[in-house]
């Protein structure tokens, strides 16, 4: 045997990659593992602890107990005995990664009564003891009561859903010191049944203290200011409590979240979390949903105090959305949308790659404002500025804003904003050939109006080598049939555009070096053009 066979790492390399090299069993993979795992004594340790790392359901492990202990529905056919554990001990140190969901079981299974059999005659105090990821996401009722066999010490990451009653939330009363190691949290609540369940999840989260990343609902303050104390925090997604203050102790806050998402909060208690930020934190990542809609005025104190608190170099990502006010069948009150104004303290963060700024009346921006943001944000690869089709507004961005984002936003690569696409802007050839963009791909125009699409389509692939997707108002509520339309023919012509251009490029840089065929429909267009 060669030498290098006695290397436990490189054997368990080579496992991985008979399995893929994804950590993940795959089905060729596994039976290739078990041929592994039954022909060769040297690697069969290795490939069963591939083989057994990731598993979605606990039916393999009762398949490794005598075949006549259960019944079809897994009900007894007589009482376990000691030695039916045997063969199942060989590989329940095995499991690393846990993960079930709908469907993992049979229907025709009582999980209730299995797991409680299996409980009362289990010989070790866990089913997995080595257990590292553990994932809980079955809709079943009270199937949280069945989480507490599968704990383990160990277990470092845990992701539990769907919570629905008092009775799933008193799992977390002891969570935290059954897994002291945990280090990833994510709670899901049943959006459908409202629970209240703030208390039982902030004492949880007091119970954290080597926490890296973490998902829950509503917290109160008392977690909230355990967590902006916890050193290892990077990533935090949570719904604060609407009663949420300033805190006055001075100690740096949250000084390693790279990653805030907050969800359904008013602006005052973001307010008061960006100010617990205070240039403590590496903040790389923003995103806030406010609910309810805030004032004019509030909004512009939310932008202002993002500016004031976080550090201008390091915030790359910001989703700021706000509480829809359109329904369907109701008219849409005349309000205008967010002021460049507001907005404008952003242009403080350089380095910003995505900018989302969702609402029903969008921002009010002008073609000016966007060469501004373009200017600011070179590195931008994503811009949303969208907003409902409001058909009583009139639309200030024009075409021109596609050529500054062009000039200034080389990484562009998607864009939701409504422009006026009725007249198109003259700009020769020159301008052309200095503002090409090669990354643009999709454009979502949101209630943009038109009203020819061959020189709208003509315009934009002289900027957009590779914009190949322009998403229509289809989807719009009240947007006319006609604008669909007229954008769907847009996005039919801009791969012969595209071919068309090409080939002018290539006669007036004179490099091109064989003739590029020209298809019937470009010939068609390009004679309509002319």
């Amino acid at each position: 045997m060669h030498r290098a066979l006695m290397i436990p790492e490189l054997l368990r390399l080579i496992c991985l990659e008979i399995d893929g090299g994804l950590n993940i069993v795959s089905p060729l993979g596994t039976g290739q593992l078990a041929i592994l795992a039954r022909t060769c004594t040297t690697l069969s340790a290795h490939a069963l602890d591939v083989l057994w790392a990731f598993h979605p359901s606990i039916m393999n492990l009762l398949a490794c107990m005598p075949s006549d202990l259960w019944n079809e529905d897994k009900s007894l056919r007589r009482p376990i005995l000691q030695s039916d554990w045997e063969r199942p001990l060989q590989y329940m140190h095995r499991v690393r990664h846990f993960s079930s969901r709908g469907g993992s079981f049979p229907r025709k299974i009582h999980l209730p009564a299995l797991f409680e059999i299996l409980r009362l005659s289990l010989p070790t105090p866990h089913l997995f003891p080595n257990l590292r990821c553990l994932r809980w996401t079955i809709d079943y009722p009270n199937s949280l009561s069945l989480v507490p066999l599968l704990l383990a010490p160990g277990i470092t990451s845990i992701t539990l859903g769907t919570f629905k009653s008092t009775h799933d939330l008193t799992l977390l009363a002891t969570l935290a010191a059954r897994c002291p190691a945990l280090m990833k949290v994510s709670i899901f609540e049943d959006i459908r049944e409202p629970l209240d369940g703030s208390k039982a999840l902030s004492s949880f989260v007091c119970g954290l203290n080597h926490i890296q990343e973490l998902s829950v609902g509503k917290l109160d303050q008392a977690a909230f200011v355990h967590l902006a104390n916890v050193h290892s925090l990077r990533a935090l997604e949570i719904v604060p409590s609407s009663r949420l203050t300033q805190m006055t102790d001075e100690r740096p806050k949250f000084v390693a979240l790279r990653r805030l998402t907050v969800s359904s909060t008013p602006a005052k208690a973001v307010m008061a979390l960006i100010c617990a930020l205070s240039y403590s934190s590496p903040l790389h990542s923003l995103d806030i949903d406010l609910k309810p809609r805030p004032s004019p005025s509030l909004l512009e104190q939310l932008y202002a105090a993002l500016k004031q608190h976080l550090p201008p170099s390091l915030l790359q990502d910001v989703t700021i959305t706000t509480e829809p006010l359109s329904r369907p069948g109701l008219q849409i009150p005349e309000i205008p949308g967010i002021p460049f104004t507001t907005i404008g303290h952003l242009l403080y963060f350089p380095n910003l790659r995505s900018v989302m700024l969702e609402g029903d009346f969008g921002v009010d921006i002008s073609d000016d404002a966007v060469r501004s943001m373009a200017r600011a944000w070179p590195g931008l690869e994503s811009l949303s500025l969208c907003a409902a089709y409001l058909p009583q507004r009139a639309l200030r961005p024009t075409l021109f804003s596609l050529l500054y984002l062009a000039e200034h936003c080389p990484k562009l690569v998607t864009l939701n904003l409504a422009v006026d696409a009725s007249f198109i802007p003259l700009v020769d050839e020159r301008r052309y050939c200095s503002a090409l963009q090669h990354k643009l791909c999709s454009w979502s125009v949101a209630g943009s109006l038109i009203s020819s699409p061959l020189p709208v389509a003509r315009f934009l692939s002289g900027l957009f080598t590779q914009l190949n997707s322009i998403i229509n108002v289809q989807k719009e509520p009240g947007a006319p049939d006609a604008l669909s339309a007229l954008w769907g023919a847009v996005g039919n012509m801009m791969a012969d555009c595209h071919e068309m251009r090409e080939e002018e490029r290539l006669r007036a840089g004179g490099t091109r070096m064989r003739p590029v065929p020209v298809p019937a429909r470009a010939r068609g267009i390009s004679q309509e053009l002319n």
